[in-house]
């Protein structure tokens, strides 16, 4: 790009004024664009009409993305025009339900680390029983990116470097 954008910054035209939104967690570097006086928001990978955006570390992470979800919550916009999907006509009930989404996930990880299930490919074996073979690897990464937000809040240990097959167990 010819010019590294950061959040808050704008970019004006004589029709248009739009802002950079930095949204990480998807990837470091995400941004979401405002059309403040159309209330939109080119929301990109961050939030999509289909399904929750992949968090993938090293990557992704997932403070990170509930972070960035939070930053679009307060504000009202009226429309999100993301990257993969259609449009969305409701984007802070689809950034609520998100996030609601993701504490659900947190709290499922927690409860099958509680109940035995101590490695991430267990714990995707419990939480994600019937999926398909071919979306378990993603499933993987995503319970590994709620696990390293557990790990930095002290909600959950492990001996030594966090790994797919690192024993864990809850505080």
């Amino acid at each position: 790009p010819d010019i590294a954008l950061r959040h808050g910054d704008t970019v004006t035209s004589d029709d248009w004024q739009i802002e950079a939104l930095h949204t990480p967690g998807h990837a470091p570097d995400h941004l979401c664009f405002a059309l403040a006086k159309q209330k939109t928001v080119f929301s990109g990978d961050h939030v999509m009409a289909w399904n929750t955006t992949v968090v993938a570390p090293p990557e992704g992470r997932m403070t990170d993305y509930i972070r960035s979800l939070e930053i679009l919550l307060p504000r009202r916009d009226r429309l999100y025009l993301p990257g993969h999907g259609g449009r969305l006509e409701t984007p802070q009930r689809t950034v609520k339900a998100y996030l609601v989404h993701r504490k659900w996930r947190e709290q499922a990880i927690m409860e099958a680390i509680r109940s035995g299930h101590q490695t991430i490919p267990a714990i995707v074996a419990r939480i994600y029983s019937g999926l398909d073979e071919k979306l378990l690897k993603a499933a993987a990464l995503s319970v590994l990116a709620h696990v390293e937000s557990l790990f930095e809040r002290g909600l959950v240990t492990c001996e030594g470097p966090l790994t797919m097959d690192r024993r864990l167990s809850a505080v």
